[in-house]
Order: C-alpha cells, then sequence, then structure tokens
C-alpha cells in the first residue's frame, strides 16, 4: 500500500496518526466494530452493518525482475516463467485465486515469505522474480535495480478500502477527519513512476 501521508500541524491529528497498529483485514473489521480503532485498511470487502466500507486506492500488479532478468521482455505471459524461482508474498484473496489457476499447477515459489521486508533481504538470486503491485515496486526502487514487465495474463488489481464505523467517537472526529483530509490530498498527488522493460533503480 501507498506510504502513510503527512498530516497538518495539529495536536489532534498527529495523536491520531501516533496510535496506528497494523491487524490482520479480518480482525480490522471485529476491533473497528468494537470502537477499539477508529479507522482502519484493508485489501478486501466484509459485511458488517455498523461498519461503512469505501474503495480509496486500486492499483495494477506487475512481473518483477532483478536487475539481470531472466527473460528481457516488456510483456510476458506466466507460461513463460520458472515457477521454481518464485518469491511469492500473498497480496489479497483474489491474487491468491489468480496465482492458483496459473502458477501453482507443477511447482511451489522458491521462496514464501509474509512481508516485503523480509522478501527484499532473502532476494538473493538474481534469476528471482515476484509479481507486486505498484506501490510496492516503486518503494522497492529505493533498494535495488529492478526489471518490471506487463503480464499478458494479469491477475486483479489490488484495491485498498477504508472502513469506519456508522456511528463514530465523538471524542476522536476531529483527529480523524485531519487524518482522512491529509490522506485524500495524498493520493491526488501519487503518480505511476514505473519504468516498463527497462533497469530501473536504486543499487546500495
Amino acid at each position: 500500500h501507498p506510504p502513510h501521508p503527512p498530516l497538518p500541524p495539529s495536536s489532534a491529528a498527529s495523536e491520531c496518526y501516533k496510535n496506528t497498529t497494523p491487524h490482520l483485514p479480518a480482525a480490522s473489521y471485529s476491533i473497528l466494530d468494537r470502537h477499539d480503532i477508529d479507522i482502519g485498511f484493508v485489501y478486501y470487502h466484509l459485511h458488517y452493518k455498523n461498519i461503512l466500507s469505501e474503495r480509496i486506492y486500486q492499483e495494477r500488479l506487475y512481473l518483477v525482475q532483478s536487475d539481470e532478468p531472466a527473460i528481457c521482455k516488456s510483456l510476458i505471459h506466466t507460461e513463460e516463467l520458472d515457477p521454481s524461482l518464485e518469491l511469492f508474498l500473498n497480496w489479497d484473496a483474489n491474487f491468491q485465486i489468480w496465482h492458483d489457476q496459473w502458477l501453482t499447477g507443477y511447482s511451489r515459489p522458491r521462496i514464501i515469505v509474509d512481508t516485503i521486508t523480509l522478501l527484499n533481504h532473502v532476494w538473493t538470486d538474481k534469476k528471482s522474480w515476484m509479481i507486486a503491485p505498484e506501490s510496492v515496486i516503486n518503494e522497492l526502487y529505493h533498494y535495488r535495480r529492478l526489471y518490471v514487465s506487463e503480464l499478458k495474463n494479469p491477475p486483479p488489481d489490488r484495491v485498498c478500502y477504508k472502513i469506519k464505523h456508522r456511528f463514530p467517537s465523538s471524542a476522536t472526529q476531529t483527529a480523524v477527519a485531519y487524518f482522512e483530509q491529509a490522506l485524500g490530498n495524498y493520493l491526488c498527488q501519487v503518480k505511476s513512476s514505473l519504468r516498463i522493460g527497462e533497469i530501473w533503480g536504486t543499487d546500495i
């Protein structure tokens, strides 16, 4: 997902931003329903009568290789890839379904991880590859040089939803409003910076 947006210089907003905690998506709905949190961001929509859901961000996924790509093409089909060299991270349920259909029929991924930070550390084989959302690729550009390709049979876009309680707490409404304003401003400024079919990024 995109990096956290900057907040306006407000003590209420700063307090709201300070108290952020990661949770699994299903848990986010439950604790929001109990008023234990004020706002959440999840990658799939569940129906809770007291929770309002809004789609705020949608992004495509791409094939990512190192600066020594095994397949140097800007448009690639998954049938051309070696699944035994895949670095796998499950981005959401729709991606998992797509992945099961196209890539897990005859070989398991080389490495399976649950965070992008860990994936960056274990990516040591130049011939390995992964499929990742645009925002993740833009983050990886800061740490390594990459070769990005589009897929002929791409997975579904990854969608981020903002969830809030239908009856919010009056004590935190001002802080949440500041946060939502900053988030909206940030998302309006997000622009694509992917370089398709060329090597790009920082080598550190």
